[in-house]
């Protein structure tokens, strides 16, 4: 669930940079910019991965298999503040583009 949360701010970025930088945006090297798109994406789920498995308690049973009620005590509030954070970017990005089509 945090990468896909991670990714959709990256299709709007995508998509920023396409309208942005239309001349030069189809001349881009497709490999260097997937990775420089979906590398942080993975990085910020391992380390919100790695946070919930130091913060759980083996004695402790989830029941409900939902990525919310997986992290526990620090790793819940990193993971509610981070989504908080990347959706009011993906709010951000959109609107930037709306502006840039608005005005074309």
């Amino acid at each position: 669930m945090s990468v896909g949360t991670f990714l959709i701010w990256t299709i709007g970025l995508d998509r920023l940079f396409a309208i942005k930088f239309a001349t030069s945006y189809p001349k881009w090297s497709l490999k260097p910019y997937l990775l420089l798109m979906v590398l942080p994406a993975v990085a910020y789920s391992a380390a919100l991965t790695a946070v919930g498995f130091v913060s759980s308690s083996p004695k402790e049973l989830i029941l409900l298999c939902m990525p919310p009620t997986a992290f526990r005590g620090i790793a819940s509030d990193v993971w509610m503040m981070n989504g908080v954070v990347i959706n009011i970017l993906v709010m951000i990005t959109y609107g930037w583009v709306f502006v840039l089509v608005r005005k074309q």
